[in-house]
């Protein structure tokens, strides 16, 4: 799936699934009043039209992340939006609040791949703000005296993540699945790493990343192609571009046989997780064919694991399926939270599930029901111009806004075989990464010799 969100259920999801299924085969994200241009400095821009909503969303998407930091740059991408975007300058005034005061709306986020950072405004307002919008982003201040303000809060903040068995553990799988891949740090960086950052590193970073040609602008709503597309060449047309220099980055082979990782903490349940290298969004067959796969298993009142661990008596487990389209192949993962007494069984219906897509071909009715889960969410994901712009923007960092458009007749041409084909190359349960951190007992060993999957 393009990005993490919340399962549906109930009416919302039989509402989505309603109003997808009268237009099947069409897309969500209608590209019939699309329009792109390229400015000469090398900024993608992407409208579509939406007349009369009287609303606008845009979004830049960059190509700042992990997977662009150099090893001295380690969790700059996400420090350098948070410090520009989210804290409040010399003037006293955070970007985002300064956009909310007109009634606007402004998120953003780093991950793997990207740097997102959006707005949602009124149609009328949207000329006013957007000069405020594209200087925020090319223009930012970083003052020594808020850094150092800044700094003791961040440290303790990433300490706090750390030390959280949530956040631990998801922090641990990662660094196991890659260990010579960028996609094994963390993005926010280490609260020992930060503390080596000055204002200076920051605005040096912005200054490497930020530049036309490193990034899209998406806008989408009650817009004319035309008139928007001069205001941005206008405003952001006078930026220079420059070649970004950044590390090459292989990606992470499929491992060949089982990795295991296991720690102890001041829990009272069991945190498990399961993870296999998945594919990357340069082979959208089997990208889609794995988001089926996460259909078929975690998603919808049928879904196969919920319903496998029900039937073997494993009271008390919850389950997680994820997969996200990454540039390079990243993971999917099934997680379970459990008592401890219920770890083993829960880990055996997991092997389970996966050796059964392996060995019985699913049904063309479970086909048609997961492709409608996808249909469903995406649907959902898409139903505001915020979410239109999120969605072409994250397919514009790793590859191209296009994918977004076409998502849903590339996950209809997923076949049978296909599911089972993919099951089989990439979801071995002998080929997985695994990380449990169990209840630390009076006593207790800190370190297991052998986990057998």
């Amino acid at each position: 799936m393009p990005m993490p969100r919340p399962t549906l259920s109930g009416i919302a999801l039989l509402a989505a699934m309603l109003a997808c299924a009268c237009a099947w085969a069409a897309p969500v994200i209608d590209d019939s009043t699309l329009v792109t241009q390229e400015l000469p400095n090398g900024l993608n821009v992407i409208v579509r039209e939406v007349p009369g909503s009287g609303l606008v969303a845009a979004g830049f998407a960059i190509r700042a992340s992990v997977l662009y930091e150099s090893e001295q740059e380690r969790g700059l991408s996400d420090i350098v939006r948070h410090m520009m975007l989210d804290v409040p300058g010399p003037d006293g005034m955070d970007v985002a609040t300064s956009l909310g005061d007109t009634g606007a709306i402004f998120d953003s986020h780093t991950s793997l791949d990207s740097t997102q950072i959006r707005l949602v405004a009124a149609a009328d307002a949207f000329y006013v703000l957007l000069p405020r919008f594209v200087k925020a982003v090319f223009e930012p201040v970083f003052d020594e005296a808020v850094w150092a303000q800044q700094l003791p809060e961040l440290r303790r903040n990433l300490l706090d993540a750390e030390r959280r068995p949530l956040g631990r553990h998801h922090m641990l799988l990662w660094e196991t699945a890659f260990a010579d891949h960028p996609y094994g740090r963390p993005v926010a960086g280490t609260a020992t790493g930060v503390a080596a950052y000055s204002a200076d590193a920051l605005a040096a970073f912005h200054k490497k990343h930020y530049v036309p040609n490193n990034m899209s602008l998406l806008i989408v709503g009650d817009v004319k192609s035309a008139d928007v597309l001069a205001a941005v060449a206008e405003l952001a047309g006078g930026y220079a571009s420059h070649t970004v220099d950044v590390p090459a980055v292989t990606p992470a082979p499929r491992p060949t046989d089982s990795r295991t990782r296991l720690e102890k903490a001041a829990i009272r349940g069991t945190i498990v997780s399961y993870a296999w290298h998945g594919a990357g969004i340069d082979n959208k067959r089997d990208v889609c064919t794995l988001d089926l796969i996460y259909a078929l298993l975690g998603e919808g009142s049928e879904a196969r694991l919920d319903e496998a661990l029900e039937a073997d008596t494993a009271e008390g487990v919850v389950p997680q399926v994820e997969f996200i389209t990454r540039r390079d192949p990243g993971l999917f993962i099934i997680t379970l939270l459990c008592q401890p007494e219920a770890e083993l069984n829960a880990r055996e219906t997991v092997v389970g599930q996966l050796q059964k897509l392996q060995d019985e071909p699913i049904t063309e009715q479970e086909l048609q029901r997961a492709r409608r889960t996808i249909h469903a969410g995406y649907a959902f994901d898409n139903q505001t111009f915020a979410g239109q712009v999120g969605s072409m923007g994250f397919y514009e960092a790793i590859d191209t806004y296009r994918f977004a458009i076409d998502y849903l007749a590339e996950v209809d041409k997923v076949t049978v075989e296909d599911i089972r084909r993919v099951a089989t190359e990439y979801l071995d349960p002998n080929k997985s990464t695994l990380v449990i951190i169990r209840p630390r007992k009076p006593g207790d060993a800190t370190k297991e010799a052998r986990l057998i999957p």
